[in-house]
């Protein structure tokens, strides 16, 4: 698909327009979601594209594992996943000695 860059984030295209198949142009954007370990630090992160935050949104919640994570585009906030305290990943526990 031909692909018309229009803006950059970090180096990386974050808005971009594209040709579909019966010859329709869309916008897509480049999300970030950031997933966070059990102290609520972030251990990495993904990039999403999606044509719109509800997109964003639904691809996101199909990346959740009981983590919390954060939806953003650019330096704005989509949304919040709060995650599962029971489902969460836990830090390998240290022994005492």
């Amino acid at each position: 698909m031909p692909q018309a860059e229009l803006g950059f984030f970090g180096g990386r295209p974050c808005l971009h327009a594209s040709n579909t198949a019966a010859g329709e142009r869309r916008t897509v954007r480049t999300y970030r979601l950031f997933f966070f370990d059990a102290a609520d630090h972030i251990r990495h992160w993904v990039a999403l594209e999606c044509e719109d935050d509800d997109a964003a949104a639904r691809a996101a919640g199909e990346q959740a594992d009981g983590r919390a994570m954060e939806l953003w585009l650019r330096d704005r906030l989509v949304r919040r996943f709060p995650g599962d305290p029971e489902q969460r990943p836990r830090p390998p526990v240290r022994a005492q000695g």
